[in-house]
């Protein structure tokens, strides 16, 4: 071989050489342009991605908070019917108590009038027996429709066995079932007079018309007796 042909193979190959390696800067330059497009496309896709996520997360959040007051609404509005209830409940029974109120007013408006009547006396004590003794309530003084009657109680006593005397006065309902009063007294030795007086209501049943009386001490030296009187009804 010539040094001349030496030479041109020798530029030849350097020729081929520039030509492989401009090739592969190219190969790598467009593998960065596409390595760089694809970043370029993938970074919007992955916002949104995150975007996506964060409203999505923002509407669970939405919706638990949603839920909860739900929840709580609920449960508030409950509470709220049950103190509505049991305010209705109370003012039904303030109600009902302002008339039963009103109702023992009346009742007690009516209990203090009373109609008086003439002084009646029905009878007089004796302290000589210690059986029942009735005295009879007239009818032609106090009606029928009574329900209660005021009778006096007078004891007198002077010059006698000195000592305490019980009375017991009461009425009978049509069942025998007594309503009595104890009247207590006492018996002086000296010789003024004293004595011992009240009025007393006492029910009133018109089948019963009577006044019973017992006495626990007997006098028969000097004993001035008492007697019962009618005064009223009502």
């Amino acid at each position: 071989m010539s040094l001349g042909g030496a030479f041109e193979g020798t530029k030849e190959a350097a020729e081929k050489g520039t030509d492989r390696n401009d090739h592969q800067h190219c190969f790598i330059n467009d593998g960065k342009r596409n390595s760089s497009k694809r970043k370029t496309f993938e970074e919007p896709v992955k916002e949104k991605k995150r975007t996506y996520y964060f409203i999505t997360f923002l509407a669970f959040l939405v919706l638990v908070v949603c839920v909860i007051l739900g929840f709580a609404t609920k449960e508030s509005q409950n509470q709220l019917d049950q103190t509505q209830l049991q305010i209705k409940y109370l003012t039904n029974i303030i109600e009902a108590l302002e008339e039963k109120v009103a109702e023992l007013s009346r009742i007690t408006q009516t209990a203090n009038k009373w109609t008086p009547v003439n002084i009646t006396e029905i009878g007089s004590i004796s302290f000589s027996t210690l059986g029942i003794q009735i005295f009879k309530i007239p009818l032609n003084v106090i009606p029928k429709e009574a329900k209660e009657i005021l009778i006096n109680y007078t004891f007198r006593s002077g010059n006698e066995n000195e000592g305490w005397v019980n009375v017991w006065l009461w009425t009978e309902d049509e069942e025998g079932l007594q309503y009595k009063f104890l009247k207590k007294s006492y018996r002086y030795p000296q010789s003024a007079i004293s004595f011992d007086n009240e009025n007393i209501w006492v029910p009133f049943f018109n089948l019963k018309p009577h006044i019973y009386v017992t006495v626990d001490h007997l006098e028969t030296r000097n004993c001035h007796g008492a007697t019962i009187s009618v005064l009223g009804y009502r």
